[in-house]
C-alpha cells in the first residue's frame, strides 16, 4: 500500500497483522473518497483491527506545518 491509498496489490493486505491506524484530510487530492473506503473495506476483509480518523478541511500531508490547508500542493 502506498501512501496515497492506492493499493495496487490487494494481495499484500494479508500479512498485515497489527492495527492500523489511518489519518486523513477529508480534502486530499491524493486519496480521493472511494480510495480510502475502498482500502478500509480490504483491510477490514482480511481481520485487520483498522480505524480511520478523518479531519475536516485539510488536504495531503496536513500534520506538516508548510501544507495549511492548500489542496493544491501535492507530491507528485
Amino acid at each position: 500500500m502506498l501512501g496515497v491509498l492506492e493499493n495496487t496489490a490487494p494481495e499484500t493486505v494479508l500479512s498485515i497483522k497489527p492495527k492500523v491506524t489511518l489519518l486523513e484530510g477529508d480534502l486530499d487530492p491524493l486519496a480521493p473518497a472511494a480510495a480510502k473506503e475502498q482500502i478500509e473495506k480490504d483491510l477490514e476483509a482480511v481481520g485487520t483491527d483498522c480505524e480511520m480518523t478523518m479531519f475536516e478541511y485539510v488536504a495531503h500531508a496536513f500534520m506538516l506545518p508548510f501544507m495549511g490547508f492548500d489542496t493544491s500542493i501535492c507530491f507528485a
